[in-house]
């Protein structure tokens, strides 16, 4: 089939089509299209829009009113057999079909947490036989000199939602200093009392977290590092979330669970991660004895390497903050 290259062009093809043009009037500039694909569809190479555009689904050549159609038109006819089946408007359709809509459909909801935008797995509804934290913390063992200064890299996650990518956590400790100026940026501010006193840990993985502990079996209460905004002081009843979680050394592995969520991860030394996932999978349950639903984890080198650039700007921002 030819397409028209303008609207000169398009009245020749209509003339031998047996079309009369004498309601044409003079040819105008298209304004538009009705969706990308029919505006692809006329552009011509150099970029310029000619020849059609859309009016409430009936295609015509544009700036011509009671656009005369022949029969037969090879251009009209494609044009009519390629164009989608309108779907009526819910309000308009039967009771019976929008009963089998709401009741057949698949909501968006159904894919997302309740409180965030992370993608929940398939077995979003499964909530029986999750470890515990009391149960995660029966016969644990944990010495911050046996963690600190390794790249931890997680192969196994359990979790309800989408968590199949391993982040690097390292761990280290603080000088008074830094304690200090975190104390005082965040102290007022959090969900609950914690003994500052007590020791401490920084964990890095996306975001920078304070670990303070609760006990001496790898119990620590998370502060998240965040930016504060600026008017905080102005802001009735803002609160910093103060997370709960445990770690616990599984020789040669450590595992880390949020006692308030439904995560949980076993982790290995950078470069002695098992290889395939069935190996991951193995080691896991064999190491720790996870009750819940769990998949292996794999590295995303680029991600990192971009997350390391963007670690590097913050650093040259908090440098002026906190100097550890």
């Amino acid at each position: 089939m030819t397409e028209p290259r303008n609207l000169e062009h398009a009245r020749q093809l209509l003339r031998e089509a047996g079309s009369d043009f004498a309601s044409a009037k003079k040819f105008e500039e298209p304004l538009g299209f009705a969706n990308p694909r029919d505006a692809m569809r006329y552009l011509n190479p150099s970029g310029r829009r000619e020849g059609y555009e859309t009016d409430r689904m009936a295609y015509r050549p544009v700036g011509i009113k009671n656009y005369p159609v022949a029969k037969n038109n090879p251009i009209e006819e494609e044009l009519k057999q390629n164009r989608p089946t309108p779907i009526p408007p819910l309000e308009i359709r039967s009771p019976e079909e929008r009963n089998n809509f709401y009741t057949n459909r698949s909501g968006k909801h159904e894919y997302f947490s309740r409180s965030g935008f992370d993608l929940l797995s398939g077995d979003t509804h499964y909530e029986g036989n999750w470890t515990t934290c009391k149960e995660f913390a029966k016969g644990a063992v944990f010495h911050p000199d046996d963690v600190i200064d390794i790249g931890w890299v997680p192969f196994y996650i359990w979790s309800n939602r989408q968590f199949t990518t391993a982040i690097v956590h390292t761990f280290s400790y603080l000088t008074k200093k830094v304690v200090k100026q975190y104390k005082e940026t965040y102290g007022p501010y959090l969900s609950m009392k914690v003994d500052w006193e007590e020791p401490k840990l920084l964990m890095k993985e996306l975001t920078d977290m304070l670990l303070i502990a609760g006990d001496r079996k790898g119990l620590f209460y998370g502060i998240q590092i965040i930016d504060l905004p600026d008017n905080v002081k102005n802001l009735d009843n803002f609160q910093i979330p103060v997370i709960v979680l445990r770690l616990k050394i599984v020789d040669p592995y450590l595992a880390l669970m949020y006692c308030n969520e439904k995560y949980a991860t076993i982790m290995a030394a950078s470069g002695n991660e098992p290889g395939s996932a069935e190996e991951k999978m193995a080691e896991a349950n064999q190491a720790l004895k996870f009750k819940g639903i769990g998949k292996p984890a794999d590295r995303d080198i680029k991600a990192e390497a971009i997350r390391a650039k963007y670690r590097q700007g913050r650093r040259l921002h908090n440098s002026t903050l906190y100097v550890s």
